[in-house]
């Protein structure tokens, strides 16, 4: 009985390695019996994939799936059994394809997939880099008889984005605009597209922003004009103020544009410029506001200078005159009791006064016996002044007093 124990347990770790592995070989061999391989078409995604990579070019289809069905009743096999992706986490961005496994799953645990076609792919990978180009503008070739000024556009830059490949190729975005038969002026916006030096375009490359604002003149009959100019002054100054003058660079402008466009223009306005609430001068340069189709050649701009002043008035009133600085030992008499006072200031102020209020003075403190002209004087608030005094001048008659009569001389 040891005997036959012994011999059972001698060496077990083997003979239990190889009781394993014929079982292995016995399912293999079952599985294999049973695998299916079924065409299909399944589309293999990129997971995991590095930020700020661009995939270069499409990821394929598995065609074909081999696969063992552990339970088949009620099992139907179609594509949509399958999903199939590569994991892009450990392929490094560059220049150059690497192979990558492809793993076909499937959702029903009863599909067990043995294996796909393909069983890798090559996939690249680029970092994502911008680049600022110079955006330009194509015209369309012209129909007879029409011509153009050089358009105008609302950017000078765009930032292109993509594969680090496809950007170093990128030297400029290009907008092509049609010049249409019927002369109509343009203004709208229009696509940009990448292209290389030889002006070829260069795909899978984005453009921020993807439009650009195009504005151009197209004309029929091109002729030039000279007119005035007028600036456009709107709003109002401050109280108390107005425009004393408004000057210009230039007097007069020249304008482009199709005959009849300029046959109604006598004049050329500023865009408007505003003076709401100002109460100093203004200087400015300002473009015109003009008809569709006219511009101005000579000059583009116009500077403008508005002159600010206070308003002022003046009124006239009768003021008494008195004597200051009068002394107690003199008398005083005065060749006049009134003059006419003109004030100037801004016409709130003046409407404030009263002629009752208003005296005049004559400086007499310094004066001997005697008649002297004495300049009449007078102080008025801030924001007025003095004009005129008429007359400028008085006569002040100074003596004095009158002595005590003598006792002896009543009645003699």
């Amino acid at each position: 009985m040891s005997r036959l124990l012994g011999a059972l347990v001698y060496n077990w770790p083997l003979k239990v390695m190889a009781l394993a592995l014929a079982f292995l070989l016995y399912a293999g061999l079952v599985v294999s019996q049973n695998a299916q391989s079924r065409p299909v078409s399944v589309q293999i995604q990129g997971l995991n994939q590095p930020a700020g990579t661009i995939l270069i070019g499409t990821l394929p289809e598995v065609s074909e799936v081999r696969y063992f069905v552990t339970d088949q009743s009620n099992v139907t096999i179609s594509s949509a059994n399958f999903s199939a992706h590569v994991d892009l986490a450990q392929v490094q961005p560059g220049p150059q394809s690497q192979s990558v496994r492809v793993a076909v799953e499937s959702a029903d645990p009863r599909i067990q997939v043995l294996s796909a076609t393909p069983a890798f792919v090559t996939v690249r990978l680029e970092k994502v880099e911008p680049k600022d180009v110079p955006v330009v503008i194509v015209p369309g070739p012209l129909p007879d008889g029409l011509d153009i000024k050089p358009p105008q556009q609302s950017i000078r830059t765009a930032t292109v984005r993509g594969a680090e490949s496809d950007i170093a190729r990128v030297t400029q975005v290009r907008a092509i605009v049609p010049v249409d038969t019927s002369g109509i002026d343009i203004d709208r916006d229009f696509p940009l597209s990448p292209v290389d030096e030889l002006g070829e375009p260069v795909r899978g490359v984005d453009v921020e922003p993807s439009t650009v604002r195009v504005t151009m003149v197209v004309f029929k009959d091109r002729t030039t004009a000279t007119v005035p100019i007028v600036p456009a002054i709107v709003g109002n100054l401050g109280e108390g103020f107005e425009v004393a003058r408004v000057s210009l660079s230039v007097p007069v402008v020249s304008l482009e544009g199709d005959a009849a466009d300029l046959a109604d223009i006598t004049t050329a306005n500023t865009v408007a410029i505003s003076i709401e609430g100002r109460t100093t001068d203004l200087d400015t340069t300002v473009s015109f506001d003009l008809p569709q189709g006219v511009t101005a050649i000579a000059p583009p701009q116009v500077r403008v200078h508005v002159f600010v002043r206070a308003v002022t008035a003046t009124r006239t009133f009768n003021a008494g005159i008195v004597i200051s600085g009068r002394r107690a030992d003199r008398t005083y008499g005065l060749s006049l009791d009134q003059a006419l006072l003109t004030i100037g200031g801004s016409p709130a102020d003046l409407d404030r006064l009263s002629g009752a209020t208003l005296v005049v003075s004559a400086e007499v403190a310094d004066l001997d016996i005697g008649s002297h002209q004495v300049t009449l004087t007078i102080s008025v608030q801030a924001g007025l002044s003095v004009i005129s005094i008429s007359p400028p001048v008085v006569t002040v008659t100074v003596g004095a007093p009158p002595g005590p009569t003598p006792s002896g001389a009543a009645g003699g």
